[in-house]
């Protein structure tokens, strides 16, 4: 018995080594498990006869990023300025538009940088650059700030709820939200202990969310198995009021549709708790 706690005592070194190598693996390539951006535009609005227009926004550190602009069905709606998930760009949004548009909003959309055909690599500091340029933008519109509601979905969520803490936006929507990246590690990779000041994205959605000054809307799928349906739970909860929870009975992660019956009444009862008409 001796014999083979010391052989095994033996292998202790090597499995440390091994698991030390794993890590700094991890942390040296977070940033390719975190983002996977598709490149180019292979369908626009146009393809569902919507009146849009394609439009660039300039960053404060001088990239160009590609936007969209599809008018509401009425003059003066409400914005939905929209920030997509991870592994989405502009064409996987344009579904989306017709459904928003019905839901009483103009739709508006800007691509990451090093997304479809923009310029640069991805960041959590450069997605904010993103957003606050995306902000600007629906403003020269003519859009009063009031008037504009902050939509992120997955990633997106991350990056709408620091905007919307940056902003005085009229109302914040955040669509299978997760708290931290931190936490979704944590979740999928819990053999893989790494620390959290390792993390170099972090988009900590929760504490954002608690200092945006807005209602907001937090929209989860039942089945959710990317991020659980507590989690967006613990996103509600760190929320300010005046706030509202759905859970959106059989959507996954990627399921909600606006055009969902559940899912366009919550954002007809948002619009009227946000004041906007």
């Amino acid at each position: 018995m001796q014999n083979l706690v010391s052989q095994l005592l033996n292998y202790v070194p090597l499995v440390a080594l091994a698991y030390g190598l794993l890590l700094l693996l991890a942390a040296a390539f977070q940033r390719r498990l975190l983002y996977f951006p598709p490149r180019g535009y292979p369908v626009t609005p146009a393809a569902l006869g919507l009146p849009f227009a394609a439009e660039e926004v300039t960053t404060s550190d001088g990239l160009r990023l590609a936007a969209w602009w599809v008018p509401g069905e009425k003059a003066g709606a409400p914005v939905l300025l929209y920030f997509h998930g991870n592994a989405a760009n502009l064409s996987s949004l344009v579904e989306l538009a017709p459904a928003f548009r019905a839901a009483g909003f103009s739709f508006a959309a800007v691509d990451y940088r090093g997304y479809g055909t923009n310029p640069g690599r991805p960041t959590e500091a450069g997605l904010r650059r993103d957003a606050m340029a995306a902000w600007e933008w629906a403003l020269r519109h003519g859009v009063p700030p009031g008037r504009v509601v902050v939509y992120g979905q997955s990633l997106g969520a991350g990056v709408a709820a620091w905007l919307a803490s940056q902003v005085p936006c009229g109302g914040l929507v955040l669509e299978s939200s997760f708290p931290s990246v931190y936490a979704m590690s944590r979740l999928h990779y819990p053999f893989l202990w790494l620390p959290e000041f390792a993390i170099l994205d972090r988009y900590p959605a929760a504490a954002d969310a608690a200092r945006a000054k807005c209602p907001v809307l937090v929209l989860h799928g039942e089945l959710d198995a990317v991020s659980p349906v507590a989690f967006g739970r613990r996103v509600f909860e760190a929320a300010r009021e005046p706030k509202r929870f759905m859970v959106v009975p059989g959507a996954d992660h990627n399921s909600i549709e606006p055009r969902l019956p559940v899912v366009r009444a919550a954002l007809e009862e948002f619009r009227k708790i946000c004041g906007l008409r």
